[in-house]
């Protein structure tokens, strides 16, 4: 329960700390306890289980659940505060059991009951003198909120609360409150960049447009929390608290510039089989506009910054180590380096250490998915690229295997790994960060020679190494860009 407390709790504070203490005994058979509704002591049950999966009692979590999910099936059509607090607190916990999809759909269904019950709605006969009670039912709307476009976000699905009026005024959390001003910022860059299907031109503008938002989000946590989002140092805050803002920030300005990385892959990789079809010299070529490399630089920048972070500062306090959600993190980090490095075979220099510092990293959390099959998918796409996967053997039936954590990414025969090149801090705030003034780049000519040389980066003739796989509805279209314009296009200063 002191885990919960420390971690999760932070995203969900509809009830006192008090409360789960008193929860907990309740829970314990303490007579003398005030007394709590099978709802709400199944509230608690879910809190001790989503912390335990950060722990080797995992399985006693998830067998805690399966008796939670049981019992709620008895109130499944009853609408009140605690069954909606009850779905909140059973999609966070699939959440961290990696079971994704499981969490969107209850947590949609808690969106309805709140909806029937009216949290949506400021509420007119508010009693004067039970202003905790304001405060739950607020803080548990806003939690719920928050869960729900997040879940939708990283899931690259429909958010049902996008276009509901919120009458709730903001809660008095402060961490709370941040969260939100993030989730309004991912409903902003679903639909300024992944939702409409406009040329490279128009998504950079929408790009910087949604960059402004960005930087209230930055300025807002500095001086509410003391810390730099997108170039933390040594001497910030540390706790569950920034290592939530710093990787959802840096997550979030991965994606807004993901697509520009994708269009000069995909550019690189048709310029390139062009080439190689073609029986005549080819025509020169025009360099990568320089706009399109500074939005690919800004994409790179913040996975480094989310990979170092979670490396150098949340792996050295134990309770952010297990957060299987730095697992999410870290995934998408390292795939979009290994795609650079696809797309760049000159990359491998720099982006090699980065991926075998985030999979050391990965190894040292506790084993089961969705950490083992993350290990596994990215050390099999670098043994397609040739690459340095690290110790150990691929594990090819990984689904028959995933009962037996020990033998899931890494051979445990083989030799102890060694250390990775040494990565520092310092490195993040050696540049600009994300959304600071970028460094000039030199107008980047497409390669005239097939991606990869012997040896070196030559993927093998079976791999299809496509990102936009990564995310659904997180597709990005070049067929219908007018290469004459882009070619031409020179952002408005």
């Amino acid at each position: 329960m002191n885990r919960f407390l420390a971690t999760h709790y932070n995203a969900v504070p509809f009830y006192l700390k008090s409360r789960y203490d008193q929860l907990l005994r309740a829970l314990l058979g303490d007579a003398d306890n005030h007394p709590y509704s099978p709802v709400q002591k199944q509230i608690g049950l879910l809190a001790m289980a989503t912390a335990a999966a950060n722990t080797e009692h995992f399985e006693w979590g998830a067998t805690v659940a399966e008796y939670c999910e049981a019992q709620s099936a008895k109130t499944e059509h009853i609408v009140s505060l605690e069954t909606i607090q009850l779905g909140i607190m059973m999609a966070m916990y699939n959440l961290e059991y990696a079971r994704s999809n499981i969490a969107y759909v209850v947590i949609g269904n808690a969106c309805r009951k709140a909806f029937a019950a009216g949290l949506h709605r400021q509420q007119l006969r508010a009693d004067s003198d039970d202003n905790q009670g304001t405060l739950e039912r607020r803080h548990t709307f806003r939690s719920m909120y928050f869960i729900e476009i997040w879940t939708s976000f990283y899931l690259g699905r429909p958010s049902m609360l996008e276009f509901i009026k919120i009458e709730v005024a903001q809660p008095q959390d402060i961490f709370l409150s941040i969260l939100l001003h993030f989730a309004a910022v991912m409903l902003k860059i679903v639909q300024q960049i992944y939702r409409p299907q406009c040329a490279p031109s128009a998504l950079w503008n929408n790009a910087i447009a949604v960059g402004r938002e960005m930087a209230a989000l930055h300025s807002k946590a500095q001086a509410d929390f003391g810390i730099e989002l997108d170039a933390p140092r040594i001497s910030d805050p540390r706790g569950m608290r920034p290592t939530v803002l710093v990787t959802l920030y840096n997550f979030m300005s991965l994606l807004i510039f993901r697509p520009f990385l994708i269009i000069r892959g995909k550019l690189q990789h048709s310029q390139a089989e062009t080439f190689e079809s073609s029986a005549t010299p080819p025509q020169p070529r025009p360099g990568i506009p320089s706009w399109l490399n500074d939005a690919c630089h800004r994409c790179l920048n913040a996975a480094e910054s989310i990979i170092l972070y979670i490396c150098q500062i949340a792996a050295s306090d134990s309770l952010l180590l297990e957060l299987r959600f730095n697992c999410f993190y870290m995934e998408n980090c390292l795939f979009v380096l290994l795609y650079d490095m696809a797309s760049n075979p000159e990359k491998h220099a720099h982006n090699l250490p980065l991926i075998h510092e985030g999979l050391q990293f990965l190894t040292r959390m506790r084993p089961g998915d969705p950490v083992c099959s993350s290990i596994t998918t990215i050390r099999r796409v670098l043994h397609h690229l040739n690459l340095d996967a690290g110790p150990g053997e691929l594990v090819q039936d990984h689904h028959h295997q995933q009962h037996s954590p020990q033998l899931q990414g890494f051979d445990p025969s083989s030799p102890p790994p060694p250390p990775p090149p040494p990565l520092y801090l310092s490195q993040m705030a050696m540049g600009p960060g994300v959304w600071g003034e970028q460094p000039q780049q030199h107008h980047l000519p497409l390669s005239s020679h097939p991606l990869g040389e012997p040896g070196l980066l030559a993927p093998s003739a079976g791999l299809q190494f496509d990102l936009d796989l990564s995310g659904a509805d997180f597709n990005v279209d070049i067929t219908a860009i007018d290469w004459g314009t882009f070619f031409s296009y020179v952002p408005n200063q």
